[in-house]
């Protein structure tokens, strides 16, 4: 398993912050996983999974289901591409609603799109080659 992504939490006890656990969300393949520990992890993305409680992130959860009004991204992307993500570090395996965030930012940049600013990377649309299993992932230019 890959470490995506990983953040040490704090909270104030008698007006102290104080360690309060570290998160770590991982990758194999296309599925996503979160764990969290009450150890303290250096950023250099190597942490001991051993013995921790590791929760698969159900795809339903991250991804909204594709939408047919949403614009399609141009095939072949261009070389100068990226694909949005949510940071998963967010995830709340409580909160069904993650999914729609990024569906409401694909809504926004499908309006941007009609009406481009250059101060705003270059909305694409959404492309079949990282839509996977009827979920949709974003496709933006520099």
């Amino acid at each position: 398993m890959e470490i995506c992504e990983q953040n040490q939490s704090w909270a104030e006890e008698d007006g102290d912050l104080v360690f309060s656990h570290t998160k770590i969300i991982l990758r194999e393949g296309d599925q996503y996983y979160y764990t969290s520990t009450s150890r303290r992890y250096p950023d250099d993305g190597k942490a001991d999974l051993q013995g921790l409680d590791i929760v698969p992130i159900q795809a339903s959860h991250i991804w909204p289901p594709f939408q047919a009004q949403l614009g399609r991204a141009p095939e072949p992307l261009p070389q100068d591409y990226y694909v949005k993500q949510p940071r998963l570090i967010d995830y709340i395996s409580t909160s069904t609603g993650f999914g729609d965030l990024l569906l409401h930012e694909a809504e926004v940049c499908e309006i941007l799109r009609a009406s481009p600013h250059p101060n705003i990377a270059q909305y694409l649309g959404l492309s079949q080659i990282v839509t996977k299993q009827g979920r949709f992932h974003m496709a933006n230019s520099y």
